[in-house]
C-alpha cells in the first residue's frame, strides 16, 4: 500500500503531462504483451526455412508437404498454403508475394505504435520540463512567501522527465527485439518464396 500511495503521490507532482504518459505506457504494455502472445503462438520453429527449401531443390514436393503440415508458425502455415494452391495460381508471382506480405504483416502489426511511443514519450517528458520550469520561475517572485513552491515546480520537471524517459526505454527494447524478428522472418519468408517459385517453374518445364 505505501507503495501505491508513493507512486500517486509522485503522479499527482508529475502534473497535467502525466496523463499522457501514462497512456502511452498503457498502450505500450498492452501492444508489447500483444506481440509476445503472438509471437509465441506463430512464430515458426528454427531451420523450417531451411529443411523446406532443401527438400523443394530436390524435388520432394511429398516431403515438403508433410514437413509443412507438421510444423506450427506462420512460415509453416504459408508454405502449406502455396503448395496447396492451384497450379495456375502458383506460376503467378504476385500470388506468392501477396501471400507472404499478408503473414508478414501480422508479424509487423502493433510496432509502429511503439515506433511512436518511443518519440513521444521523451518529449512529453520534456513538455513536462518546460511547464515545471515555467511554475518554478512564476514562483520566484514570492519565493519568500511561499519557498516551497520553486522546488515543487523543479520536481515536477524532474518526475515528467524521469517517467518519460522510462518509458521510452522499455519501449524502445522490446521494439528493437520485434523488429529483429520480424527481419529475420523476412529474410526466410524470401527464401522460402523464391525457392517455390523456382521448383514451381522447374516442374512446369518438366512436364512441358
Amino acid at each position: 500500500m505505501k507503495a501505491i500511495y508513493l507512486g500517486m503521490e509522485y503522479f499527482t507532482r508529475g502534473g497535467l503531462v502525466m496523463w499522457p504518459l501514462l497512456v502511452c505506457s498503457l498502450v505500450s504494455v498492452a501492444v508489447i504483451l500483444d506481440r509476445l502472445a503472438f509471437f509465441h503462438r506463430a512464430d515458426t520453429e528454427r531451420g523450417f526455412s531451411e529443411r523446406f527449401c532443401r527438400a523443394l531443390r530436390k524435388d520432394h514436393w511429398e516431403e515438403a508437404r508433410n514437413l509443412a503440415r507438421a510444423t506450427k508458425g506462420g512460415l509453416a502455415a504459408l508454405a502449406v498454403h502455396l503448395l496447396e494452391a492451384p497450379e495456375y495460381l502458383q506460376l503467378q508471382e504476385a500470388f506468392v508475394t501477396g501471400e507472404s506480405r499478408s503473414i508478414l504483416n501480422r508479424f509487423a502489426h502493433g510496432l509502429p505504435y511503439l515506433k511512436v511511443i518511443v518519440t513521444l514519450s521523451p518529449l512529453l517528458g520534456l513538455l513536462g520540463t518546460i511547464t515545471g520550469m515555467m511554475a518554478s520561475f512564476a514562483a520566484l517572485g514570492s519565493r519568500w512567501d511561499n519557498p516551497l513552491a520553486v522546488t515543487g515546480g523543479v520536481g515536477e520537471a524532474l518526475i515528467t522527465t524521469v517517467f518519460g524517459l522510462s518509458i521510452a526505454i522499455v519501449t524502445m527494447c522490446f521494439y528493437a527485439y520485434f523488429s529483429q524478428r520480424v527481419h529475420q522472418i523476412t529474410l526466410e519468408m524470401e527464401l522460402l518464396c523464391s525457392t517455390f517459385s523456382e521448383a514451381v517453374a522447374r516442374k512446369k518445364e518438366h512436364q512441358a
